[in-house]
């Protein structure tokens, strides 16, 4: 007898009118699934135990590329790869509120979203033009807000052709 290591398949059929979820993230506490679709430019927000069903959606920037639930789960973050920004998001008891300063600025075409091991930075991979790699730190006075701290290049080519980023914890 085998068993499958990922579980029991459930399906969770795309919202109406979009046509690709392209980001996931869960966020720390394993309760809430987001996902971003493009197409509808939204940012879905599921409970875990009932993944048939979204808590709720919420609009975000052009083509959501990557999702990050930052570790303490009170922050959620969205790199919209079409318009290079990054829509932040406060989380309260399964409800998101949009930042104040949000949406940031970011790398062109931003495609991937991690924080470090610190739980200090956000950093932000961009797929399209030098600096591509972006660093943020936590805004003091401004909770949530994410202040551009440092900008590189991660080559020499122009566009970077940058698709991901990885970080260890």
């Amino acid at each position: 007898s085998s068993s499958n290591p990922f579980g029991t398949k459930i399906p969770i059929p795309l919202d109406a009118g979009s046509s690709a979820a392209n980001a996931l993230a869960i966020d720390p506490t394993s309760t809430y699934l987001y996902i971003g679709e493009t197409t509808s430019n939204i940012l879905r927000l599921i409970n875990v135990s009932n993944l048939t069903k979204d808590v709720a959606t919420y609009p975000v920037g052009h083509g959501p590329a990557a999702v990050l639930s930052e570790t303490s789960g009170k922050y959620v973050y969205v790199s919209n790869q079409s318009d290079n920004t990054i829509t932040g998001f406060s989380q309260s008891a399964g409800a998101l509120t949009v930042l104040t300063d949000s949406p940031f600025a970011t790398a062109k075409s931003p495609v991937g979203l991690v924080e470090d091991s610190s739980k200090t930075y956000v950093m932000s991979a961009g797929f399209g033009n030098n600096p591509n790699l972006w660093e943020y730190s936590f805004d003091t006075a401004s909770l949530g807000t994410l202040d551009v701290k440092t900008t590189l290049s991660t080559g020499t080519t122009d566009p970077s052709d940058a698709v991901a980023i990885a970080v260890t914890h």
